[in-house]
């Protein structure tokens, strides 16, 4: 894949990478609020030479002394520290950590932790003071036991000095004199040295606020939002490799061989709109521009008269009856004859779109040999077509739902009537049913100029496309190829002026609009008139000349005709005038204009409408 590819993929998954990031991102925030938070401060303490030499030999000034400071952790320093912070001796000791430097620079490092910054700063101020507080008070001990050391040398040395008097040629006396002088001088330079000594500790470094031990919070939601992140797109990406829905036109002709031979963009506007016929609407939209593109891409590929389009799909929801709609709409607003053919008989839809045909006869009606007592005929089958609202536009409605469509449709009858609505109309379209596992398109494909298959992006399958599409051909359809639904094509920002309509000049058309309204209707050349139809429909055509058959060449199919193909007329299929040798124009008149009088149970006023364009 291309990194355009997987931008794309991406883009299109974005609610869900969003909601994995996001529920990572909250799931961590709320693991992280409930941890009890544990923040950690320390100090840096040196002792004094005289205080390390006292810790290594245990004798200060040689009185034994305990100053090692693995002392700070017992009760000696521990108890003190404990009343002065109101903290249970048992959880200080537990919450604090004596480490020692080396063993020449005695420097000692206090760590205490505590649930707050300042709590555990307290600790190791307060057990550091507690520390320095026993060594002063060792240190007191000390002096106080050399003070008295001092004073009974001072004594024997008086005592000495008065026996030496008193035995002034003694050797002995005289040597315990000097021996007591000395042993006095030393206690007394003893108390001297203590007395002078430094502090025994001295603070390098004072504890700050404690630090939270452990990953950072923010660390840790940041590392969470880009495992999610990753994660999520990861997803994305497998879900996209394993997801066999269609992506867009350029994979049609790998998958099916057939042309992409139209696109229709995912109009949101139309869609939020519930518009069903945007082809209806003078406002300029995507859709719409696409639909009268697919128009002109088939003008090119059907005959410009009497040609029959069947429109099916690979499966129900593809947009086939929207697409037939608007096509045959876009095609009517173009000023051709064009009548459209409600096909699906299984599950029509046709009424959504045009009221006008709900509960009407129709198709399926004119297929049931049960509902009649003569064959049928062509003007029979121009008597049911129903106007749709607009110009140039009528509707052959589905009729009473059927058992077995598949039956009728298999049945000569559909023959007649493609060639009564091909001899009365430019172009036939036909809203066929789903083709993947219904017989349906396939029966309605025999008789037509052309198939359209729908397929629509991100919806459709890639095999059930290739699957229908293989099962029209092998039932020789005349595929013309795939109209891609749904796509989601932007087109570029220097269209827009495009799709904008001016005031202007939509004022000076509404204009010429009600001037041509009024001006009077223009005489109608006889080869470009629509076929009239027989006075009798008893009356049978005859056969044409071969050399006055239409040029339009189809595929033949199952269940093609002679008639279909442009040859042989049969019972009751009407024909228009140039092509019924021995007809009498003026003696007949078109299958749609005004009725000089009732021909069926229906009310004139609704035989006026259904036979007219």
């Amino acid at each position: 894949m291309t990194l355009k590819q997987i931008l794309a993929v991406i883009w299109r998954a974005k609610w869900m990478v969003l909601a994995i990031v996001a529920v990572s991102v909250g799931v961590s925030w709320y693991v992280v609020s409930q941890e009890q938070a544990v923040y950690s401060s320390s100090t840096t303490i040196r002792l004094s030479s005289t205080m390390a030499d006292a810790a290594e030999s245990s004798e200060l000034y040689g009185v034994v002394v305990d100053v090692d400071p693995t002392v700070i952790t017992t009760d000696l320093v521990l108890g003190p520290a404990s009343d002065a912070l109101g903290v249970p001796q048992r959880e200080l000791a537990s919450t604090t950590t004596v480490t020692l430097g080396d063993t020449l620079s005695a420097i000692i490092t206090i760590e205490t932790t505590a649930d707050s910054p300042a709590a555990s700063r307290a600790r190791a101020d307060t057990i550091a003071k507690s520390y320095d507080e026993y060594l002063q008070s060792e240190t007191a001990r000390v002096l106080t036991v050399l003070q008295e050391q001092q004073a009974a040398a001072q004594q024997a040395a008086i005592d000495a000095e008065k026996a030496a008097t008193a035995a002034p040629d003694s050797a002995i006396a005289q040597t315990q004199l000097v021996t007591a002088i000395g042993a006095n001088q030393t206690a007394k330079q003893q108390v001297t040295d203590l007395t002078a000594d430094p502090p025994p500790t001295k603070t390098l470094f004072a504890a700050e606020p404690g630090v939270r031990l452990g990953t950072s919070p923010l660390t840790i939601i940041l590392i969470a939002f880009a495992a999610s992140l990753i994660a999520a797109i990861g997803i994305a990406l497998a879900r996209d490799q394993f997801d066999n829905r269609l992506r867009g036109e350029e994979e049609i002709e790998d998958l099916t061989s057939l042309p992409s031979i139209g696109v229709l963009s995912l109009d949101r506007g139309v869609a939020r709109a519930q518009e069903r016929l945007p082809a209806a609407s003078r406002r300029r939209t995507a859709i719409s521009e696409d639909l009268r593109a697919l128009r002109t891409s088939l003008q090119v590929v059907l005959p410009r008269r009497r040609g029959i389009l069947v429109i099916t799909s690979v499966e129900p929801g593809d947009g086939k009856t929207f697409i037939a709609a608007n096509l045959a709409l876009a095609w009517a607003r173009a000023g051709r004859k064009v009548v459209l053919v409600a096909g699906d008989l299984r599950r029509p839809a046709l009424d959504e779109y045009f009221s006008v045909v709900s509960g009407l006869e129709g198709l399926a009606d004119l297929l049931d040999p049960e509902l009649r007592d003569e064959p049928l005929t062509g003007e029979a089958v121009l008597k049911l077509l129903a106007p749709s609202g607009h110009p140039n536009l009528l509707i052959l409605p589905p009729g009473a739902e059927p058992i077995d469509p598949a039956d009728l449709l298999a049945g000569p009858d559909l023959s007649t009537v493609f060639a009564a609505l091909r001899e009365a109309a430019d172009i036939v379209i036909v809203d066929s049913p789903p083709a993947m596992a219904i017989t349906d398109a396939s029966l309605f494909a025999g008789h037509a100029d052309g198939v359209l298959v729908i397929a629509s992006v991100r919806r459709t399958d890639r095999a059930h496309l290739t699957r229908t599409v293989d099962t029209l051909q092998a039932n020789g359809a005349p595929l013309l190829g795939v109209v891609v639904n749904r796509a989601k094509r932007r087109v570029p920002k220097s269209y827009s002026p495009y799709y904008v309509q001016r005031s202007q000049t939509a004022g000076d058309r509404r204009a010429a609009m009600a001037q041509a309204a009024t001006a009077p209707e223009p005489e109608i050349d006889e080869h470009d008139a629509l076929p009239e139809e027989p006075e009798s429909e008893t009356t049978a055509a005859p056969t044409p000349p071969k050399s006055s058959a239409p040029k339009d060449s189809r595929p033949s199919g199952p269940g093609r005709t002679s008639a279909e193909r442009g040859g042989t007329g049969r019972p009751g299929t009407v024909r228009s005038g140039s092509d019924r040798p021995g007809s009498d124009r003026s003696s007949s008149r078109s299958p749609f204009s005004e009725p000089e009088g009732s021909g069926d149970d229906r009310s004139q006023d609704g035989q006026a409408l259904r036979r007219t364009w």
